[in-house]
């Protein structure tokens, strides 16, 4: 490797460097806020990800850079329980002759234990093409990778003849979560467990998640012991994925089992922005998990009378490092706050006017408070303010939030995912309507909720909410509780959340690729065309309306949206 490319990895992976998305023709450059940048990579053509040392350029606050600019640290989507008993794994759903060969599945997650017996066919062989493990530094040049290390089939099949595999691919899942995910999808079949992913002829490429930097994940207040990853390592995961699919010249399904809370109703992040593109090119569907929050109380809505002109919101803060709240409001209203804390201490009510960044302590709780807060965001227009607690006293706190009123618009408040908090922080009036994780809000890709196999009903916990005023998410709901997983230790366990449910969706939409290619079905490959299908054959229960805010359009059912497609 060059000194240059030594250079730009070292600066991927240091602390010392602010990792930003710019767009390449926006006014970030002719304004002179930051110089041009060799120190920068490229996952698509509207994007670009800077590194910026931190010596030389100002700290993260939407003082200073947009809001847009600055990655969401996201979490896993399941609720970490797993039990060595429980239901078996949902088998294959109808009885055509399609277990998904020809079909690959990608996954941005924590990895895979390829040693796995379910990811090794009968000849000792891997089913995984390959492996791109971000956590690994390149000692080599790599042209489409700058960081991380490329682990082939080739490699992974000369790993598994070795009586020490992890000397040759030294690439691990410590977590378990990738494994499950990947195992539920495409896990070959395991009779004597009473085991089948979803499509075990499905073939997997697979990429390991670095985590999130401390600087990421300090400005938004996560432990530096949480697991977090960063929007910047999923764009260059999903570059990856469509790369590898554009070359072997297959169809895609790409699993994201992974969420953030933070981000306005109505806005796009670059994520979502190159998820969207995505999933509209021919070949490639995507399945999102909705979320684990519906009971957690991190999500609330306001709307102040106007005679009033303000409202309090109460918040149960527990035993945390740290959070962020966020604040959202549409214009033409504009907003303010102050904030009182257990003790009654109180911080006046913010001046606001455009952009700014501050910070407030206060002496009683040794709370600090950093405030930042942009009257107009980039790409929604609407207005933000984001506080980041730090070392929040227990207690419940008091945000008095303040309208100068034009209309009658609600304004959105979020805290983060139960995954960033240690104990049990939450509104004390929550409104669970809107608690669906990012990316699962993108409106052409399937978002997926969790059901119980055994009752029939929704996992209580499973997120929902509305998009606009006139869509809601989930689009329909899967199996997600106690399900039969691979786990770390070549055997199996139980998991629950709606990321097994969309491992669960991802492999039934590999089923559907292939019996649709195998019979030459007129229809559009991408992910709008493989969602129409699911949601006109998912299976309603007789008395509900559907769709609704839990369920969608219903529970998946390959064999009734297969008949559907014949009807056509």
């Amino acid at each position: 490797m060059t000194n240059e490319q030594n250079q730009l990895q070292d600066a991927i992976y240091s602390n010392d460097y602010l990792d930003l998305i710019f767009d390449p023709n926006a006014s970030v450059f002719q304004e002179g806020r930051i110089e041009q940048n060799p120190l920068s990579v490229t996952p698509n053509p509207k994007y670009e990800i800077h590194f910026l040392d931190q010596k030389t350029n100002p700290p993260l606050n939407l003082g200073y850079y947009n809001y847009y600019e600055i990655p969401h640290c996201y979490g896993l989507m399941d609720i970490s329980a797993l039990n060595e008993s429980g239901s078996d794994f949902i088998q294959n759903q109808s009885n055509l002759d399609v277990t998904g060969n020809g079909v690959l599945i990608g996954f941005l997650d924590t990895g895979i234990d390829y040693t796995h017996p379910v990811f090794i066919d009968s000849g000792g062989r891997t089913k995984i093409l390959s492996i791109w493990d971000q956590t690994i530094p390149a000692e080599t040049y790599h042209p489409d990778l700058p960081y991380g290390t490329e682990f082939t089939r080739e490699q992974i099949n000369e790993a598994l003849n070795h009586e020490n595999p992890f000397e040759i691919v030294p690439s691990r899942d410590t977590i378990g979560h990738g494994t499950q995910l990947a195992g539920i999808a495409a896990g070959n079949r395991q009779s004597a467990d009473a085991f089948s992913g979803m499509a075990p002829g499905s073939q997997l490429v697979i990429v390991k998640l670095k985590e999130a930097k401390e600087n990421l994940k300090e400005y938004y207040g996560i432990a530096p012991d949480m697991l977090a990853f960063q929007t910047t390592d999923l764009m260059m995961a999903l570059s990856y994925l469509r790369n590898a699919a554009v070359r072997l010249g297959l169809p895609m399904v790409i699993c994201i089992g992974l969420g953030t809370s933070l981000g306005g109703l109505t806005l796009r992040n670059p994520l979502e922005h190159y998820i969207e593109n995505l999933a509209e090119t021919e070949g490639f569907s995507i399945v999102s998990a909705i979320g684990n929050e519906g009971l957690e109380g991190t999500t609330y809505i306001g709307n102040i009378n106007n005679s009033r002109g303000r409202e309090n919101v109460e918040i149960l803060v527990g035993q945390e490092y740290g959070f962020t709240l966020e604040l959202w409001g549409q214009p033409p209203n504009i907003y303010s706050l102050s904030i009182q804390t257990p003790f009654g201490e109180t911080m006046p009510k913010l001046h606001i006017r455009g952009r700014g960044t501050l910070s407030h302590e206060f002496i009683t709780s040794q709370t600090i408070l950093q405030i930042d807060y942009l009257m107009s965001e980039q790409n929604s227009g609407n207005q933000i303010i984001q506080v980041k607690f730090k070392n929040p006293m227990p207690g419940i706190w008091t945000v008095t939030v303040y309208k100068q009123a034009y209309d009658t618009s609600d304004y959105f408040m979020k805290l983060p995912i139960r995954n960033f908090l240690r104990s049990d922080t939450r509104f004390m009036r929550p409104t669970p309507d809107y608690s669906l994780v990012k990316p699962a809000g993108v409106r052409n890709i399937v978002s997926v909720a969790a059901y119980d196999l055994q009752t029939g009903n929704v996992y209580n916990g499973s997120s929902w909410g509305y998009i606009n005023v006139y869509d809601t998410k989930p689009d329909l709901a899967a199996p997600g509780v106690n399900i039969l997983v691979p786990n770390l230790h070549h055997g199996f366990s139980t998991a629950t959340g709606s990321s097994i449910a969309a491992a669960c969706t991802a492999g039934s939409i590999a089923l559907l690729f292939e019996w649709m290619i195998r019979y030459h079905i007129p229809w559009a490959p991408n992910a709008p065309g493989t969602k129409n299908f699911l949601t006109r054959g998912a299976r309603q229960i007789p008395g509900i309306q559907f769709p609704n805010k839990r369920m969608g359009y219903g529970k998946l059912d390959l064999a009734s949206s297969y008949e559907q497609v014949l009807n056509l």
